[in-house]
This record gives C-alpha cells, structure tokens and sequence, in this order.
C-alpha cells in the first residue's frame, strides 16, 4: 500500500516542522497504536501497525514503523488498541498557535462490531480534542502524514480500505449414531452406496448401511470447504474420504457437479486399488492426483469391519475453479491398526476372480 493510492488522506493539521515524511504500515497491517516521545506536547512518534486475520477478525503481531518522527525531547510511552481493534480515527489537542501535537485520542474500533475505545498519547488535558481526521465508512487508517523537526507539528491520517469482519458461527455439532438396521438411504445417495457395495462385494466385504447422521456430520464438514484436509474434529472410531474435481464444458462454464458420486468414487478412491499390493501389503496414506502412491482411500472403502456410510457433497473453489467437494465418513473406521500386515490381509481382500466365490 502506498499513500497515493490510499482511499483517504486528510491534510496534516499543525505546524510546518522542518520535515514532512508520510509513514504506511505495511501492506495488509493497519494502525493500532504508536511509540512517542512527550512532555508538554508530543516531541516524537513512530506509527505501530498489526494485520487483522480474515476468517477471525484478530489482530496479529504488531511492526513499529520506523525511523520514528521528531526529536528526542520528553519521555518515552506507547500505546496500542485492545486485541481486536484497529484506529478508525484520531482527534488532536494542539499546542497554542498550532505548533506542536499536544494529545492524541485515537478511536479504537473493534474488527468484529461496533465495539470502541479510546486510545490517548501524549499530555492529557481536561478539554476535547478540537481537531477530528475520521477515516469514512468502510475505511481504516493505514498511515500518517507527520511533519516535524524537533517536535510532532502536524499530522494527517491516511485511510484505506477495510470492511468489518463477520465471524463464522462455529460448525454444528452432530452427534453420530446408526441404528443396526441402517437408515433410508436417499435417492440422490443411492449410486455412492451402490458403488461401494459394488467394490466391497468383489473384496468379500460385507455391504454398507447407510447412516443418515453420518451424512449429515459429513455435509457439515462438506459444507465448510476445507479442501484437503480431515476434519480434525471428527468423531471418535469414524474414518473419512474426501474428493474434490472441477471440470468446464465447452462453453467454459462450471459444470457442477464436476463429476456423478460413482465417478467420484472410481476415480478418486477405488482406483487406489492399481498402488496395493495385497500379497506385501503395505499402508500408504495421504492425498494425492490421478491415484498415484497412496491407497488410504481403497483401504477404507474395502475395509472388512466398516459397517455405514455417510456422504455430503458441496460446491466448492477448488485450485481458483467452481467444483465440488465429496466427504464420505464410515462406522467403525477402517485402517485401523495398518502398520500390521496381518491386520491389513485379514481386513482388504483380494478381488475374486471370474469363478471364484467368498469363502
């Protein structure tokens, strides 16, 4: 961010100084307080700037901007917002004449809300401030134009861009809890349960029961689009696929979803099946593209003891592109215990061969 093309520059208010230096918090920070020197009035300022996180509206660690300001006059004192605040605004106590910067009142205002305080450097005094900068709405400062010499003579508030944040309400809580018999699978998820009975049938696995709280806590994670990454709140003794495509037609636009659940399925988990080998069996987890290394996926799909599936799906950006997000979950969790061959050979099967049948 530089002050020419700052949204806001208010001119400085003050004495003409020796000096006249514009300071910018750096790209993405904004102000939250400062370091001075004062006495009778303000002999020296440096601005204190912090970034604010997106997703939660904190602030993080704060940067002095330096060199600070003016002489080295008065004592040393700082000040910086309450965490969560960032300055909207200042108003200023001048010196008789309007030489020197007597008193900054900096308005202090939540990320969050319409939360406020304030922030007071320099000589306090029992009277208001006579000189107000307020950054517009939708603006936050971002800098200040100083000038000085020997003393803080006049300052000029530079503001920019900065929408308050709304905070994402944490995800619901579902309680997971299949009844022996299974649920009512719906129509939309019949394929995703018909696939993987499919597969489990040729690795002699029993088939799946659909759990419709299962799904449901599945649709929530789905809906958060965290792509590639587990839920790390996830029930207890649950495992978990994930699956994420994009694709355009020839006009160019997103077709969603990228691909039908049973596509989904083949082509992001059972394919693993190419990377097992089921006489060494050896566990390889992780994500990656196009199946190649791991099959943490195929195992779970297969897994012998897994007895309920859940799935959600969601529209999500996936690599910058409009796609969708898959998260099928299963009771018990499968690859449990898989450092352990016998484990493995016990609970992934080969596939039958034409003719053969489960024993």
């Amino acid at each position: 961010m530089t002050a020419a093309n700052a949204l806001t520059k208010f001119p400085p208010f003050g004495g003409v100084g020796d000096h006249d230096d514009t300071d910018m918090c750096p790209s993405g920070y904004y102000l939250v307080g400062a370091k001075i020197r004062s006495g009778s009035w303000l002999d020296q300022m440096a601005l204190t700037c912090a970034p604010v996180d997106p997703a939660t509206g904190a602030t993080g660690l704060a940067k002095d901007v330096l060199p600070p300001r003016g002489g080295n006059g008065g004592g040393p004192s700082s000040g910086t917002c309450l965490p969560g605040f960032i300055i909207h605004g200042v108003g200023m106590l001048m010196t008789p004449g309007d030489r020197q910067v007597r008193l900054m009142i900096f308005n202090c205002v939540s990320t969050i809300s319409a939360d406020r305080h304030n922030l007071d450097l320099g000589n306090n005094a029992p009277v208001f401030p006579n000189i107000v900068q307020s950054c517009p709405a939708g603006e936050a400062v971002v800098g200040i134009r100083i000038r000085h010499g020997r003393h803080v003579n006049a300052l000029g508030l530079i503001c920019d861009s900065f929408e308050q944040i709304t905070v994402k309400p944490p995800p619901e809580v579902v309680v997971v809890d299949c009844p022996e018999s299974g649920d009512e699978v719906p129509t939309e998820w019949s394929d995703m349960l018909n696939a993987h009975n499919e597969r489990r049938a040729e690795h002699c696995a029993p088939k799946l029961k659909w759990c419709e709280s299962l799904a449901k806590s599945a649709q929530v994670y789905a809906s958060q689009c965290i792509v590639g990454s587990h839920d790390k709140n996830i029930a207890p003794n649950t495992g978990e696929n994930l699956a994420n495509a994009y694709y355009f037609d020839q006009n160019g636009t997103p077709v969603l979803p990228a691909l039908s659940d049973r596509d989904a399925f083949e082509q992001s988990w059972y394919c693993e099946i190419a990377n097992y080998d089921f006489n060494n069996p050896v566990f390889v987890g992780g994500f990656t593209q196009n199946c190649q290394r791991v099959n943490g996926h195929f195992t779970q799909v297969v897994w012998k003891d897994t007895g309920f599936l859940g799935c959600g799906r969601a529209t999500c950006e996936i690599d910058g592109h409009q796609g969708t997000q898959w998260v099928c979950r299963y009771r018990p969790a499968g690859n449990v215990n898989v450092s352990d061959p016998f484990v493995l050979s016990q609970q992934v099967h080969k596939p039958l061969q034409p003719g053969q049948e489960c024993r």
